[in-house]
């Protein structure tokens, strides 16, 4: 079983966790940006914008992370969420020899009908 720790992540900006849908990832200038709306009624849009470009991207449908999903908190809590005690950043660090193990990498799993990774040293602005 895994020990990895699926912690809600709510914006500074945010009063409460966004359930939120995929629409768009653009890299632009040395910068990743993904373009998300809230789910339901509003469709709100919401964009996590990246200072720099992330160590890390990985993307793949919801669907090929069944596993995963079980881990994710009940009720499900948003779409976005901070892992702890990340296997894919420790896999990261372990297939780059380590050259990263000092540095304060964060894990960013962004949770829609996309599935998200994203290993960064720092969190995204949200913009809605």
């Amino acid at each position: 079983m895994s020990s990895e720790l699926y912690e809600p992540w709510i914006p500074p900006s945010s009063a409460a966790p966004m359930q939120l849908a995929f629409d768009a990832m653009r890299v632009e200038d040395g910068a990743l940006t993904i373009s998300l709306h809230e789910a339901g009624g509003t469709r709100r849009k919401v964009a996590l914008a990246f200072p720099s470009l992330p160590v890390l991207i990985k993307m793949v449908n919801e669907s090929h992370r069944l596993s995963s999903l079980a881990l994710l908190p009940r009720p499900r809590a948003g779409s976005l969420y901070l892992v702890r005690n990340s296997e894919l950043l420790e896999a990261f660090n372990k297939d780059a020899f380590g050259i990263y193990a000092t540095d304060p990498l964060l894990h960013l799993a962004v949770v829609t009908d996309e599935w998200i990774d994203v290993l960064l040293a720092e969190l995204p602005e949200v913009r809605c």
